[in-house]
């Protein structure tokens, strides 16, 4: 493919890429549906066009660009919420112990297998008081 060509026929998109992240700064909230429906279409060009851009511009300038554009996009797209410390006191007062009473049947059990298992293989355990032989 001719770089020319390629960027003649692609860079509107790439435009219009850009003017919606600035549009949605880093919250896609503020952006319409329908522009959200634009956002994830155009993501999804782009990759292709970066994907493109690597294979057969690996050194060109706009393989940078679009990896830049790219990234941008997918922080914003896949960004998660921000851990609060609320949200953590609230998984070590509550969630993990939950988590642990809901595991505890199960890891009592491979508790067993496993003490079983190592009396069987070393024996009963030799005596400990002073004196015994």
């Amino acid at each position: 493919m001719n770089l020319e060509f390629f960027l003649q026929r692609r860079r509107t998109s790439w435009q219009r890429m850009e003017t919606l992240l600035q549009q949605a700064g880093a919250d896609p909230r503020r952006l319409s549906a329908q522009e959200l429906d634009e956002l994830g279409l155009l993501y999804r060009s782009l990759t292709s066009d970066l994907a493109l851009a690597q294979r057969d511009f690996p050194q060109q300038q706009v393989t940078r660009y679009l990896n830049q554009l790219v990234g941008r996009a997918h922080t914003l797209i896949y960004r998660g919420e921000p851990l609060r410390r609320r949200q953590l006191t609230h998984f070590y007062q509550r969630g993990f112990p939950q988590l642990y009473r809901a595991l505890l049947p199960t890891r009592l059990r491979h508790l067993s297998c496993f003490w079983r298992r190592q009396s069987q293989r070393y024996g009963p355990w030799p005596s400990t008081r002073i004196g015994s032989t």
